[in-house]
Parts: C-alpha cells; sequence; structure tokens
C-alpha cells in the first residue's frame, strides 16, 4: 500500500520535472532562435482555397500545424505593421483570408508583387483564427 508521503513525493517530483523542462525548452528556443524556413522540408503544397476550406482545415489542424508549407494564392494587399511585412491571400471566401507574416529578408521581393497576381510562399503553419496564419513565410519564386 502507497502512503500519502510517498505520493505527495511522487507529485512533488513529477511537477519538477516537468517545470525543468519546460524551462530547457524556453532556453533552447531563446539561444537557437528561428529556424531557416529554406532548410526545413514542406509537409504540403496546397492552394489558398484548399486551405480554408472546412475539411482541409480539419486535417491541417490535426497534422500540419507548425510545420512548414507552401501556399499558392492571389495577392490581396501587402500590409506593414510593427516592423513586418504581411502578405494577405485571398482563398475564394470573403470572409476568411491567409495572413502570412514574412522573414525580414524578404522586403527586396515583396518590391516585385502586385495584387491580383498569383503567389506562392512557404511558412510555418500557426493555425487559424478565422483565418488561417504562417510565420516565417519567404516568397517562392517559380520563375527560377
Amino acid at each position: 500500500m502507497i502512503h500519502k508521503k510517498h505520493i505527495k513525493s511522487l507529485i512533488f517530483i513529477l511537477v519538477g520535472v516537468i517545470m525543468i523542462t519546460m524551462i530547457v525548452l524556453h532556453l533552447r528556443n531563446l539561444f537557437v532562435g528561428e529556424q531557416d524556413i529554406r532548410a526545413i522540408k514542406t509537409e504540403r503544397r496546397i492552394s489558398s482555397e484548399a486551405l480554408l476550406r472546412t475539411k482541409e482545415r480539419q486535417f491541417m489542424e490535426s497534422s500540419l500545424v507548425e510545420k512548414a508549407i507552401e501556399v499558392e494564392g492571389v495577392l490581396k494587399e501587402v500590409t506593414f505593421k510593427h516592423d513586418k511585412f504581411s502578405l494577405i491571400l485571398e482563398g475564394g471566401y470573403k470572409d476568411k483570408l491567409i495572413i502570412c507574416e514574412l522573414k525580414n529578408d524578404q522586403s527586396e521581393a515583396i518590391k516585385n508583387l502586385k495584387k491580383g497576381t498569383i503567389v506562392t510562399v512557404k511558412g510555418i503553419l500557426k493555425g487559424y483564427l478565422k483565418d488561417a496564419i504562417l510565420l516565417q513565410c519567404i516568397i517562392i519564386d517559380k520563375s527560377i
């Protein structure tokens, strides 16, 4: 029979291990920084319409969140907020868009973009609110 004293000790050890693990992971992210998106394997290439479709969203949420994907869609606009450029891609829905926050080294590539043109981006799918959110995005130049 396990005594209450042993149970309290096990819980204390378990909480300690979890806290140490969280601290180590946080410090690793702090010192390692962002990975180079160019070097990360693309998990899936998809159209903006498919990314926003309900069935696809359920699949994406379960399997591709926090993974690198390439998305092709029509450029609605380019925004600049908090020292970051973002591309807003249409996805065939009035109330749903794809927001791609660009890496800082993409400012030159933005100059060649025109509203209404088809653009391909690669980024980390962070998830969905109303819109799909991708971070660390780069513009894929299909002409090369």
